[in-house]
């Protein structure tokens, strides 16, 4: 399981929400890890790139403070 990510998806993408509530069921993540991009914070719009966020998952680790996207967040 990751520890110490935020995993961003859009609320109103159908796929999105499959797959960020596939990876909560199948136990890659936990439920705190799950966010949407359309209700971050202030401090959480500083560490990711919200537009990229639009089109591309967006997995940010609060331990490194890196933020991966697209293909890369699903590798990791």
């Amino acid at each position: 399981m990751l520890k110490y990510n935020k995993l961003y998806i859009d609320k109103d993408c159908p796929l999105c929400s499959i797959y960020g509530h596939s990876f909560t069921k199948m136990g890659l993540i936990d439920n705190q890890t799950l966010c949407y991009y359309q209700t971050i914070n202030a401090t959480e719009a500083q560490v990711i790139d919200t537009e990229r966020a639009k089109d591309e998952i967006a997995l940010h680790d609060t331990s490194t403070k890196e933020t991966v996207y697209g293909i890369q967040a699903f590798i990791k």
